[in-house]
């Protein structure tokens, strides 16, 4: 998920002189947009945006979503799953219903 560009464009100092982290952004998040200010100063903040942990070779990264939407009758839902699996040549996104989905994802 991309960081908010304004929370990357030019981070706010707090008391202790130190980038104070912008709400929602989580402490181990926050520690990799310093560390690429700190190591690379003239990277825009477009290019900042994008700064998640990075795929190895060996790993597949896959992140399931389950969507619940009211369906017509009372107390039913419409179920969606959706993934997004991501390697080190690229990704995909899919998705599917029920248990079958999970287990094609866990492959």
């Amino acid at each position: 998920m991309p960081f908010p560009l304004d929370a990357l464009a030019c981070p706010r100092r707090s008391r202790t002189n130190t980038p104070a982290r912008p709400l929602g952004i989580a402490s181990a998040d926050w520690v990799r947009v310093l560390e690429a200010f700190r190591v690379d100063p003239a990277r825009t903040a477009a290019d900042r945006r994008f700064l998640g942990p990075e795929v190895e070779g060996h790993q597949v990264l896959v992140t399931i979503h389950e969507v619940l939407t009211r369906a017509p009758a009372r107390r039913e839902f419409i179920e969606l799953r959706t993934a997004h699996v991501a390697t080190r040549n690229g990704y995909s996104n899919v998705s599917g219903v029920g248990d079958a989905f999970l287990q094609h994802c866990a492959g």
